[in-house]
C-alpha cells in the first residue's frame, strides 16, 4: 500500500467519540434548567397578557357571542399555564456522579420530548373553542370588517404553526438523547 493509501485510509476511518465528562454533563444540565425556567416565566407573562386583554374584552364586548368566546380563552389560558407549570417544573439532579447524572439529563430530556409531543392536545386544543366563538361574535357584530376572516386565519394559521414548531422540537430533543446513549 502506497503511503497516500494508508494515510486516506487512516483519515477516513470512523471517529470514535468520547463520553461527556460528568462537568459536561451538569453543566447541560444546568443550562437546561435555566432554559426551563425562563420559558415558565414567559409562559406566566404570555397568560398574563391574555387573562388582562381578553378580561376587558369580556366587560366592553359587542355581543355575548365575544363576551362567551373571550371568557373561554381566559380558562383555557389558566388551564394551559397550569399545564406548563407542572409539565415544565425542573427537577434536582442527583448529587452522584456519573451514570446517574446522565440519567436524570436522559429522563429530562425524554419529559421535554413528550411534553412538547403532546401540546396539540394540551396547549393548543384548550384555545380553540374560546378562539372559534370569539371570531364567530367578531363577525357577527361586524360583518363587513375584512379583518374577522384575516383574524381567523392568522389565529388558526399561528395554532398550527406552533404545533409543527413543537413536533420540530421534539425531534431536535429526541436527536439530543440519540446522541446520549
Amino acid at each position: 500500500m502506497r503511503e497516500e493509501d494508508l494515510l486516506k485510509a487512516w483519515q477516513n476511518q470512523p471517529v470514535e467519540s468520547s463520553p461527556m465528562s460528568v462537568e459536561q454533563v451538569r453543566a447541560k444540565i444546568s443550562a437546561f434548567q435555566t432554559r426551563t425556567r425562563l420559558g415558565c416565566f414567559l409562559e406566566l407573562a404570555a397568560t398574563i397578557v391574555v387573562l388582562l386583554g381578553f378580561g376587558m374584552v369580556v366587560w366592553a364586548a359587542p355581543n355575548l357571542w365575544v363576551k362567551v368566546g373571550s371568557a373561554l380563552i381566559i380558562v383555557g389560558g389558566a388551564f394551559v399555564f397550569f399545564q406548563v407549570h407542572r409539565r415544565l417544573k425542573v427537577g434536582e439532579s442527583p448529587e452522584d456522579i456519573g451514570r446517574q447524572v446522565l440519567q436524570f439529563y436522559k429522563q429530562e430530556l425524554a419529559r421535554r420530548r413528550d411534553m412538547l409531543r403532546s401540546s396539540w392536545i394540551w396547549y393548543i386544543s384548550p384555545l380553540v373553542p374560546g378562539m372559534l366563538i370569539y371570531w364567530i361574535g367578531m363577525a357577527q357584530a361586524k360583518p363587513e370588517n375584512p379583518f374577522n376572516m384575516i383574524g381567523i386565519v392568522i389565529c388558526f394559521g399561528t395554532f398550527f404553526g406552533v404545533g409543527l414548531f413543537n413536533e420540530w422540537r421534539a425531534r431536535r430533543v429526541q436527536r439530543q438523547i440519540d446522541a446520549l446513549g
